[in-house]
């Protein structure tokens, strides 16, 4: 009979592997919803979901909302950093590739930039998530370049989607069609408290794409550009009432103009929202009015870049600002939909 020989057990530590990951990059704003304010520095926030579906149903349709948020916090978000920044706190060696801000890093990355090496490739996005704060599980199915039609079918012309879907993710995973996943969401789902909807600017971005960005070919574009996506809409509109099962509040986000000193694009913008709110309107749909939200809050110049409402883009002169909105920004749309929504604190505003 042979014996064994023993295994020895060693105390040296095993190697760690060096990990590379990507490519988001979030700041993630922690809200609560004020129930009620008894100070400058007291109040009693709104506890569940079904606390906020009352105070949004209760006002009844056509009125306006009054409803306070209040920041507790902002941390990193995104998946990617999210799991990286994990790794980096086990003493994994992390390189994280992603938009954490350009040309400086996000202040809100700088421990993750102590514990890692982080490349930079654009400015982060920005949520505000109040979902955290009333308990509800949020579900974004936005994909970046979607037109109305390829909402619809991702066979149809998009503006950049499917290249996206091909090969970044999403913040929310599925397959098929945008529309397909929120009609089987809506119906699976009985509880849904809010369902807001941005769709139609990507139907103008491409028209402008395909005249080069000549007005006169553009303003001679719109109206079939504009018929087509009203089409489309109603598709979109119908199947979320309908094949949803969906009666509850949906707040439609139309779109604000890059110059409110230009003329002509004023005019483009207020003609593509109107198409919107038509649509939207006759699906009792409310109107987030965008439009006049940020011409206000870029006064006195009139132009939302220079106002700080767009993500600046310090890299291209030519151009200093994305089209997507910055936090500043974000925070005008995130007021102008709550003032979409019904006020239970007034009853007499139509």
């Amino acid at each position: 009979m042979t014996q064994s020989e023993p295994q020895v057990v060693r105390d040296t530590p095993t190697e760690l592997p060096n990990v590379v990951a990507g490519f988001d990059g979030f700041v993630d704003t922690i809200l609560q919803v004020v129930s009620a304010r008894h100070a400058a520095d007291e109040f009693t926030p709104v506890a569940t979901a079904e606390e906020f579906g009352r105070m949004v149903a209760a006002a009844g349709v056509g009125r306006n909302a009054n409803i306070e948020l209040v920041v507790r916090r902002r941390k990193l978000g995104g998946n990617g950093p999210i799991f990286a920044y994990a790794l980096s706190q086990l003493g994994v060696p992390v390189t994280y590739i992603g938009c954490l801000g350009k040309p400086q890093i996000h202040p809100i990355f700088e421990d993750f930039a102590r514990r890692a090496r982080l490349i930079s490739i654009a400015e982060p996005g920005y949520t505000d998530a109040v979902a955290n704060a009333l308990h509800l599980h949020l579900i974004n199915a936005a994909c970046p370049g979607e037109t109305s039609g390829s909402m619809i079918s991702g066979t149809l012309p998009d503006n950049g989607c499917q290249f996206w879907r091909a090969h970044f993710p999403l913040h929310t995973s599925y397959t098929g069609s945008q529309l397909a996943y929120a009609v089987k969401f809506l119906r699976t789902h009985h509880h849904v408290a809010l369902v807001t909807l941005q769709i139609g600017g990507n139907d103008v971005l491409s028209l402008q794409t395909s005249c080069a960005g000549n007005v006169a070919c553009i303003i001679a574009g719109l109206p079939e550009v504009e018929a087509r996506m009203a089409a489309n809409l109603n598709v979109i509109y119908l199947a979320i009432r309908h094949a949803g099962h969906y009666h509850g509040v949906i707040v439609t986000v139309p779109y604000f103009a890059f110059n409110y000193k230009d003329p002509n694009t004023v005019a483009i913008t207020a003609s593509l929202d109107g198409v919107v709110a038509t649509v939207a309107a006759a699906y009792h749909a409310r109107v987030a009015d965008v439009l006049a939200a940020f011409k206000t809050a870029s006064a006195p110049t009139g132009i939302p870049c220079f106002a700080g409402l767009q993500v600046p883009t310090p890299s291209n002169p030519a151009s200093p600002c994305d089209i997507h909105p910055s936090a500043a920004g974000h925070a005008v749309f995130a007021r102008t939909i709550l003032a979409a929504l019904p006020d239970e604190n007034n009853d007499n505003n139509n």
